[in-house]
């Protein structure tokens, strides 16, 4: 995982995907997280697939659309099975319509330990 301002200053050489505005333990403002996934024009045609219905999904789920965000993240694993974020958002997703986030929540992952 690498934060915004690493993604910042490799983009141009890197793919990586946006994982999570992220408000780590002890801080209030959140930082953007990203995955590196390969150097950059080397990603294969099927994990750009699943990164883009995972940006889609993760677009939903931030905009608190949580069964269309389900069912994007269920399509991101129909290509690839064992794609972690598609794993994990979805599971959060399944959570937020049992117990949905607050009003000021804006698809910021808090982290509660280190």
């Amino acid at each position: 995982m690498i934060g915004g301002k690493t993604y910042e200053m490799a983009k141009e050489k890197i793919e990586a995907r946006f994982l999570a505005n992220m408000i780590v333990k002890g801080k209030t403002e959140p930082v953007p997280c990203y995955e590196l996934l390969a150097k950059k024009g080397e990603l294969s045609e099927t994990k750009a697939r699943v990164v883009q219905l995972f940006e889609e999904g993760w677009k939903l789920h931030a905009a608190k659309k949580f069964p269309q965000a389900i069912a994007k993240f269920d399509e991101a694993l129909a290509v690839e099975a064992n794609d972690g974020p598609s794993k994990a958002y979805k599971k959060i997703c399944e959570g937020f319509l049992k117990s949905p986030p607050p009003d000021s929540w804006a698809g910021e992952y808090i982290q509660t330990s280190k």
